[in-house]
């Protein structure tokens, strides 16, 4: 059994070409996925931790981004994707010296140490592209790793989008914890 959001044909009785025709298991390709096809995740830095940041005291300013998996549902035991393709949406500009500014350290799998492999978002965003062509959905399961050093979690966002420029994005969830999980159906629109 499977679930997708349906839509009509046009006025030839032909599937719409901007959409994707969905083949059940009986082989039927009649069903027409018309949902946004969001294939990018957006990590931003939460403006409003802005004044927690002391530009003094490190060279990491920001949410420190290490990797994210997208896992097939909640149970997290299937691991379907991870980010590729990461490129600054928006360069931070808190701090003068962000010594982690390389957007690519959030690609792939978890692999950071206190000193290297993250990207420090300083007051900016990346968008990265889910690996191997796979895209966002229902059921799916969001989870960002955050460095950080016990209870001190840097708050930052995230978003998922359909385009790459970022013009075709849901609403930002805020992120509290260093590998808090997001259902797929929060960052939907």
């Amino acid at each position: 059994m499977y679930l997708c959001a349906c839509s009509g044909t046009d006025e030839d009785d032909t599937a719409d070409a901007a959409t994707d025709v969905v083949v059940d298991a009986g082989g039927d390709a009649d069903v027409v996925d018309d949902s946004p096809k969001l294939i990018f995740l957006e990590l931003a830095d939460d403006p409003d931790s802005r004044g927690t940041v002391d530009c003094d005291l490190g060279s990491a300013p920001g949410a420190d981004i290490d990797a994210a998996r997208l896992y097939k549902d909640p149970s997290l035991t299937f691991e379907i994707a991870s980010l590729s393709d990461c490129r600054w949406a928006e360069t931070g500009s808190w701090c003068e010296t962000n010594k982690y500014d390389d957007a690519s350290e959030a690609e792939g799998a978890q692999n950071s140490t206190a000193l290297e492999g993250f990207v420090a978002l300083n007051g900016g965003a990346i968008r990265c592209r889910w690996s191997d062509g796979v895209r966002l959905n229902l059921g799916n399961v969001v989870q960002v790793i955050e460095v950080s050093a016990g209870d001190a979690t840097e708050r930052y966002r995230l978003r998922a989008c359909a385009t790459e420029d970022g013009t075709q994005c849901g609403p930002y969830v805020l992120t509290t914890k260093a590998a808090e999980t997001h259902p797929a159906g929060a960052l939907f629109f």
